[in-house]
């Protein structure tokens, strides 16, 4: 064998060797509480985020009863359906549930829609290295932590966009809370499968629209003193 033949042998070999390499894989596990203001209690419950180089699904397990408690009243919080966001990176999109009442709807959206600000705060998590971000969506000012470390520009939740992969991320009234208990890296290339793609799906635009349109129907037929009343 000529040097030339076993040399392009050996690159051959340490290409394949370094894109295999290059995948990156990954499971995090999430503290997810939320404080509502109303209530003088918590829901607390465990979400999990695993993710590819090019999707990701961020699952919160409701599967568990929490207590909350009012000023009258104590009452369970149990779902027998979990909540998804799916995001993949190829398409620059994501799926997720919302909402009407008692009907759901999937919407699929912009994967990058957020306008982080990055600070100088510093944290460490779970020995991560971690840097603060802020960002304002949906009517709600919310601090991140993300590692560079981990260059992966992905988060929980709807969360994404950062240099790093997020850790922790709460909104600035402490109603929303997530933070990463453990996590765990692979070196190899799995494919994670999309749990909305066989259902129909909308815009975030056309969602708006029909929630507006509901709205209007709930005010049109508004219960007064008087009966139904019409507008």
């Amino acid at each position: 064998m000529s040097h030339k033949i076993f040399f392009c042998i050996i690159m051959l070999f340490s290409l394949g060797a370094y894109a295999q390499k290059s995948h990156i894989a990954g499971q995090v596990i999430y503290d997810y509480k939320l404080n509502p203001s109303d209530v003088t209690g918590s829901y607390n419950v465990t979400s999990i985020l695993n993710f590819s180089e090019n999707e990701s699904l961020y699952e919160v397990d409701h599967s568990n009863a929490i207590s909350l408690a009012s000023s009258d009243m104590d009452f369970n919080i149990k779902s027998e359906e979990n909540e998804f966001v799916f995001k993949d990176y190829r398409s620059h999109s994501m799926t997720y549930i919302e909402f009407i009442g008692f009907t759901e709807f999937f919407i699929k959206d912009n994967l990058n829609m957020l306008d982080w600000t990055l600070n100088e705060n510093t944290k460490e998590i779970l020995g991560y290295q971690c840097q603060e971000a802020t960002t304002l969506y949906g009517g709600r000012f919310y601090i991140a932590y993300y590692t560079s470390e981990i260059p992966i520009s992905n988060g929980p939740w709807r969360f994404n966009g950062l240099p790093g992969l997020i850790l922790e991320v709460h909104s600035h009234d402490k109603v929303f809370n997530l933070k990463a208990t453990s996590l765990k890296i692979k070196n190899e290339h799995i494919e994670i499968e999309n749990p909305y793609k066989n259902k129909k799906q909308m815009t975030w635009q056309e969602f708006l629209d029909l929630y507006k349109k509901k709205y209007d129907e709930v005010l049109r037929n508004n219960m007064t003193e008087h009966g139904p009343g019409q507008v």
